[in-house]
């Protein structure tokens, strides 16, 4: 009998596996290749937009400063034109020019008429009104060209006790 040109069924199985074996590795190879350079690139990427948020943020800091600064200055120079007109109607208000006054006449006519009130009040009901007052109370000026706090009674009130103390301090029992 005479054989045909048939090979070693054993070394066409070892090629083959050989074979195989180098393709996959050639495969394995192109895709680490390729996912390097996937996350090379996701990572240049990344740098670019933390970079251009970084500028974003200096340039919207930088602006905010600014904007402050201007409002600050705007602030600051109304406070001084208010200030020296202020220092003026003083000195208007000091000299007897009333016209010149302005608002200062005004606050000061109020604050008279607020201390003439208190002083008759302490008068008429003794030191129980002037003890009552401090504790509970403050003098404030509520003029109209100053900014006003809450307001607050020119005149005291007093408790039965404050009237019985002044009835005991007078000798009225």
């Amino acid at each position: 009998m005479t054989t045909i040109g048939t090979s070693d069924p054993t070394s066409a199985t070892g090629s083959k596996a050989s074979v195989a074996a180098d393709e996959a590795q050639r495969v394995g190879s192109a895709a680490v290749d390729a996912t390097q350079g996937v996350a090379h690139e996701a990572a240049t990427q990344a740098s670019a937009v933390v970079d251009e948020a970084k500028d974003q943020l200096s340039h919207l800091l930088d602006q905010t400063k600014r904007e402050v600064r201007t409002q600050l200055d705007a602030r600051t120079e109304q406070a001084a034109t208010g200030l020296h007109t202020f220092s003026r109607q003083l000195t208007a208000l000091k000299e007897g020019r009333l016209e010149e006054a302005g608002g200062v006449k005004d606050v000061v006519t109020d604050l008279e008429q607020r201390v003439r009130r208190y002083s008759q009040s302490v008068q008429d009901r003794g030191p129980s009104a002037l003890a009552s007052c401090t504790e509970k109370r403050t003098m404030r000026y509520q003029g109209p060209t100053i900014t006003r706090p809450a307001r607050v009674s020119s005149t005291c009130t007093t408790s039965r006790s404050n009237r019985v103390s002044a009835a005991h301090w007078s000798g009225v029992q």
